[in-house]
């Protein structure tokens, strides 16, 4: 017995409308995945420009950093004052600043200078050295700054004069890095 026209009507009819409703929902799904993976490619771009930014800063703070080693080995600054020294003021040293790449404005540092105490590790140092023997540490604090003005990096590091029997009358000495760390902020007297 053959079906009626109109149920065979209805089930072809049926069969349409449910693969609309398949298209729509691979539509709808592929949209999802398309506005999801733009959003990642924003996030991700501005993440490296962020990047980017940060590194541009340090390596002016880098900079600043071997012009500052370069006044405390030439003794061209009195570090016992708390002046900011603005980068190449005493050197001469040169940054270009502006580009795509480079730092918006020169870096800022302060050279602090403290007597440590030297602790005598043999008897026969014990016997042979004075007895007011101090070494001297440099801490050096910069603030540098990246492609915008904006983005900023804080960091300290510490040196310590190598190759000197007394520090105050040595002539040929060289600094050695002891470390450095970033900052969250500057110290309150900057």
């Amino acid at each position: 017995m053959a079906k009626p026209r109109f149920i065979h009507q209805f089930q072809y009819g049926a069969m349409r409308g449910m693969a609309l409703l398949s298209c729509v929902q691979i539509l709808f799904a592929a949209s999802i995945l398309m506005m999801s993976s733009g959003l990642m490619l924003t996030e991700s771009a501005l993440l490296s420009s962020h990047t980017q930014e940060k590194n541009i800063a340090l390596q002016a703070a880098q900079s600043a950093l071997a012009d500052a080693r370069v006044v405390i080995s030439k003794g061209l600054v009195d570090v016992l004052s708390t002046k900011n020294i603005l980068y190449g003021s005493l050197t001469g040293n040169r940054l270009q600043l502006g580009g795509r790449l480079q730092p918006k404005q020169l870096p800022w540092y302060r050279i602090q200078q403290f007597e440590l105490p030297h602790i005598k590790s043999t008897v026969t140092e014990e016997a042979s050295a004075p007895q007011s023997t101090t070494k001297l540490l440099y801490r050096v604090t910069i603030l540098a700054y990246g492609a915008n003005s904006t983005t900023q990096v804080m960091l300290e590091s510490d040196f310590s004069k190598v190759g000197c029997e007394q520090d105050h009358a040595c002539e040929n000495f060289s600094l050695r890095r002891l470390n450095w760390r970033l900052l969250d902020q500057l110290p309150a007297d900057w």
